[in-house]
């Protein structure tokens, strides 16, 4: 009897199919990059040590603006110390609406007394100081918005938001003005909103159109999301619902900061004959007549316009006259046609602040506030260049879309976004004395940048990424880069020599970059109004642009799937296709894990 085997063999048809061996592993950018690449490659990869060199960044800029602004005080130049002069002949009963031309009202003055009665020196760097601290919270909040519920955005992302602002930012810190004030009170007054604290943010709102009176355009905006919840879109009840208490402690408001303070301070009568002046000498010129003043530096859609339709020539501080209109128009028909303009611009923010939302922490309603805070700028009577901080809305909602992952925001509406940020980005630099150093390397080095990670692509897919290519395609990027500085240089000294940035501003380039800012967030809230969740919104900065660690150390970019890294099967990793190609991944992966 022969003996049975304890363990048969299975049939043949039992036996499992062999798994494939993965394939070899193609060089990537960290096999063949130099140590110093592979170092910075590491760094920019770690989050956390890019935020922070973004923030020591942003502090070591502040400092060498407070130096340089401490050396212009001591010079007894800037607003705030001629505004110092003005505010403490309040003192003697002088009104300072009459002659002077105070430009707020006076609880301004009253806010800042405080500051006037330092030093003057001291109390500049004192009211520098206190500015950059708004400025900080504001710009943090405002991402904080933008990012979601919870989430937050890249450290990339924080440092373009950065980069974006400086300009206006800086701008108003050199030039001791109360706009950096605002932006904190507008920010403060939304992000309380959102957070339903909507006594806080009426008071904050009534002390914001106190100080300046175009903030009123977020009430009117509130209103109006308030109104539509009844009669038109009954889903966004939820969100804004709740508007008339932040009406009514608006109300409130402005009974404390027009009339219970100022009046507690400089008695009732003084206090009505200086709002009554101030109204007749600041607002009234300008709400009646279409009166504009400062043409040249005016960066608002009312000023640019008037100077480009009318036969008055533009003055620059320097009294040269700048032939800058373009038609001859009769100056009466060009105030009513701005007019209707400016009505017409209302309607239009009516028309797209209509995203549905039942949330008021939807990051999309920061969108809807960037239109807001740019039709501010368009329809002001005078919209210097650092009026533009609130440029931090539109920037920071358009980044936010950057980070969003490819299924959500298409890598073609990217494409859009980048461009049309870039583009903004070339006309505000324009305006700038220093604009013809920057022009180019702005308009070059993307390119150049754009070029040697696509050459690289390609050598990674035709596997034919070497040591000696890549140190080549160096070798040729450092060569161009040569170039660029010093056609940059060439560039910004003529620039500079024939005040080109004169023209620029008088045409309004600064104005125009803001329209470039306004046409791409109208055109995403329209995209997004009903087909993105709040939710997914929300979680995009975490699925940001492949991850330049990652894609160093192997991952590679593949039509089907947009981040595979060499030497793993594509069914290992997250699918980002059509929901058949990710079933079909899943039924892939289901049967090698049964294997």
């Amino acid at each position: 009897m022969s003996s049975i085997p304890r363990h048969p063999s299975p049939p043949s048809d039992w036996e499992s199919p062999p798994v494939p061996a993965p394939a070899p592993a193609t060089p990537s950018i960290r096999d063949v990059a130099p140590t110093w690449i592979r170092w910075l490659i590491d760094r920019l990869g770690d989050d956390a040590w890019l935020r922070a060199r973004v923030r020591q960044t942003a502090w070591a800029l502040v400092i060498l603006a407070a130096i340089f602004h401490g050396l212009k005080a001591a010079e007894d130049r800037g607003a705030f110390l001629r505004w110092r002069d003005q505010i403490l002949l309040m003192d003697h009963g002088v009104n300072i609406y009459d002659e002077m031309l105070f430009p707020t009202p006076p609880i301004v003055p009253l806010m800042l007394y405080p500051l006037m009665k330092l030093p003057p020196l001291l109390g500049a760097m004192t009211w520098f100081g206190l500015k950059v601290a708004m400025a900080a919270a504001s710009t943090l909040m405002v991402m904080s918005l933008a990012a979601g519920p919870g989430r937050r955005l890249p450290a990339w992302a924080e440092a373009l938001v950065w980069v974006f602002v400086a300009r206006p930012f800086f701008s108003d810190l050199h030039h001791a003005n109360t706009n950096l004030m605002i932006l904190f009170l507008v920010t403060s007054t939304l992000y309380a909103w959102v957070r339903r604290r909507d006594l806080v943010a009426g008071i904050l709102l009534a002390l914001a159109i106190c100080s300046k009176v175009t903030p009123a355009l977020f009430a009117v905006y509130l209103g109006w999301r308030w109104v539509w919840s009844l009669v038109g879109d009954r889903a966004t009840r939820p969100a804004f619902g709740a508007t008339p208490r932040v009406l009514v402690a608006l109300g409130l408001g402005f009974v404390l900061f027009l009339e219970w303070i100022p009046s507690g301070f400089f008695g009732t009568a003084s206090n009505h004959e200086m709002l009554a002046t101030w109204w007749h000498r600041i607002i009234r010129p300008y709400a009646e007549g279409g009166i504009v003043g400062a043409q040249e530096v005016n960066q608002s859609m009312i000023g640019v316009l008037t100077r480009l339709t009318t036969k008055e020539p533009s003055t620059d501080k320097y009294r040269a006259e700048l032939p800058l209109n373009l038609v001859e128009w009769d100056r009466p028909w060009v105030v009513f046609g701005l007019k209707l303009l400016s009505i017409g611009l209302g309607l239009v923010l009516l028309v797209l602040c209509r995203t549905r939302v039942d949330r008021r922490d939807d990051p999309r309603l920061v969108g809807e506030f960037a239109l807001v805070a740019l039709t501010m700028l368009f329809v002001s009577e005078r919209s210097w260049k650092h009026h533009y901080v609130t440029l931090l809305f539109p920037v920071s909602y358009l980044v936010a879309r950057l980070c969003a992952p490819p299924e959500r925001v298409s890598l073609r509406s990217k494409a859009v976004i980048a461009g049309a940020m870039a583009w903004a980005a070339v006309l505000i630099v324009l305006t700038s004395s220093e604009g013809g150093y920057l022009i180019v390397p702005m308009l070059a080095f993307p390119l150049l940048g754009w070029w040697l990670i696509a050459t690289t692509q390609r050598r990674c897919r035709q596997g034919a990424l070497t040591p000696s290519a890549f140190r080549g395609d160096l070798a040729k990027t450092a060569g161009v880069t040569v170039l660029v500085v010093a056609l940059a240089l060439v560039v910004g000294t003529v620039f500079h020599e024939e005040r080109w940035h004169k023209y620029a501003q008088g045409y309004g380039a600064y104005f125009w970059g803001g329209v470039v800012f306004y046409l791409a967030t109208a055109w995403r809230l329209v995209v997004e109004r009903g087909s993105i969740e709040p939710s997914l919104i929300a979680e995009s900065h975490s699925h940001a642009a492949p991850n330049l660690k990652a894609f160093a150390t192997g991952w590679r970019i593949d039509p089907g799937h947009p981040a595979v890294p060499s030497g793993l099967p594509a069914t290992t990793l997250p699918q980002h296709g059509s929901r058949r190609e990710r079933d079909q991944a899943d039924l892939t992966n289901s049967h090698v894990n049964e294997v």
